[in-house]
C-alpha cells in the first residue's frame, strides 16, 4: 500500500456459488467462510456481489430486497464484530425510490460505508435502479477504500473518479459469462452466443480479459493493490421479456 501505510494488510477474496438460494441458507455458508477467512489472518474479507441470495433474473428479486436494517445487514454488522474483521458485499436493498444494488463495507465497530451499482448489465436492470452517484471512499482503520460493483469495474471513467484518493481498491462481482451462454428454446432446441454470428463475436471479444487482464490493468493504473471476488458455479435463469429481450441477438439467426 501506500506509504502512509505502516502495517501488512491481509485480505480475503471470498467465492460463492452463484446458484439461488435461501437468505439464511446462504448467509450460514458465508459465516463459515468469513469464519475460516479470520483464522487465517484476514482484515477485511470481501464476499461476491449478491451473496446473500445467489444470482438470477427472477421477480422473485423484487421480495428478497431488503433494507439498511434488515437481515443481511445485521447478519454483516454482527459477524464483522464477531470475528474482528471488515467484510464487504452486495445486497439488493430497498430505499424510499427503488431498489440499489449497494455494496456495504462493514467494519468491527459497527461503521458502514455503502456504495451502489453505477453500471447494471443488461437484464439486471429489470430488477434494480442504476445510481450515477459520486465514488464512495471509505475512510477506515486501513486507508482509504474505493468500492465497485462488478460492470462498474468495465468503466474506466469511474477507476479514474478514485485516481490518488485511495489506497486499496474492492470490487464485488458475479459476472455471467456472456460470450458463453446458452439459450434454451421452448421447443427444446439450444443456442450458443458464439452461434449467433460475427457480430457477436465481436462485441464479446474482450469478454475474458473484463475481470482479469483488463482489471489489473485499472489496478496498475491507479497504482494501489485491488481486490476482485466473483460468484462461481453455474446456475439456470428464466429471461425478462424473452421475446423483446432476445429480438436483437436473434435477429442475426432469424431460423
Amino acid at each position: 500500500l501506500r506509504k502512509t501505510m505502516t502495517r501488512q494488510l491481509t485480505l480475503a477474496a471470498i467465492r460463492m456459488d452463484a446458484a439461488p438460494a435461501n437468505v439464511e441458507s446462504r448467509l450460514a455458508r458465508a459465516e463459515i467462510l468469513i469464519a475460516r477467512a479470520a483464522e487465517q489472518g484476514a482484515q477485511i474479507a470481501v464476499l461476491p456481489e449478491l451473496f446473500n441470495t445467489g444470482y438470477t433474473y427472477s421477480p422473485q428479486n423484487y421480495l428478497l430486497a431488503e433494507t439498511l436494517d434488515g437481515e443481511t445487514a445485521n447478519w454483516m454488522k454482527d459477524s464483522a464484530r464477531r470475528y474482528k474483521l471488515c467484510i464487504a458485499g452486495t445486497l439488493l436493498l430497498r430505499d424510499a425510490d427503488g431498489i440499489y444494488n449497494a455494496m456495504l463495507l462493514v467494519a468491527p465497530d459497527g461503521r458502514v460505508w455503502r456504495y451502489d451499482k453505477s453500471h447494471p448489465w443488461a437484464w439486471e436492470r429489470a430488477y434494480f435502479h442504476p445510481r450515477n452517484n459520486p465514488i464512495q471512499i471509505a475512510e477506515t482503520d486501513f486507508g482509504k477504500i474505493g468500492m465497485l460493483i462488478c460492470w462498474d469495474a468495465a468503466h474506466v471513467g469511474l477507476w479514474a473518479q478514485y485516481a490518488g484518493k485511495v489506497d486499496l481498491m474492492l470490487v464485488s462481482s458475479c459476472p455471467p459469462l456472456a460470450h458463453q451462454l446458452e439459450f434454451h428454446m421452448p421447443d427444446g432446441r439450444v443456442v450458443k452466443t458464439s452461434e449467433l454470428g460475427v457480430p457477436l463475436k465481436t462485441a464479446y471479444r474482450n469478454a475474458e480479459k473484463t475481470f482479469g487482464e483488463l482489471l489489473l490493468h485499472q489496478a496498475r493504473w491507479l497504482g494501489v493493490p485491488s481486490v476482485n471476488t466473483t460468484g462461481a458455479g453455474m446456475f439456470q435463469s428464466f429471461l425478462p421479456r424473452p421475446m423483446v429481450s432476445l429480438a436483437s441477438l436473434f435477429a442475426l439467426r432469424p431460423n
